[in-house]
């Protein structure tokens, strides 16, 4: 169950001394946002509107870590 993966996913990110490692649930993350019919492709694989939800949590998180110092140009 992704659950218990999860757990142990987050307990290893916070034991990283290097703090290096970040643990993003995207699942809570991203639960209320998405649209089935117009995030996913085919119910299972994200579409590009699906896609871009997941990478803006990725790229918050990065942000938020200290780990990325940048952010990229939007077109």
């Amino acid at each position: 169950e992704y659950v218990a993966v999860n757990q142990m996913a987050e307990a290893i990110a916070a034991a990283d001394p290097s703090g290096k490692i970040i643990f993003v649930d995207l699942n809570r993350k991203l639960e209320a946002s998405l649209d089935k019919k117009v995030d996913y492709a085919d119910g299972v694989h994200f579409a590009e509107g699906g896609a871009r939800k997941m990478a803006q949590v990725w790229f918050d998180a990065l942000v938020s870590s200290g780990l990325l110092m940048t952010s990229p140009t939007t077109p």
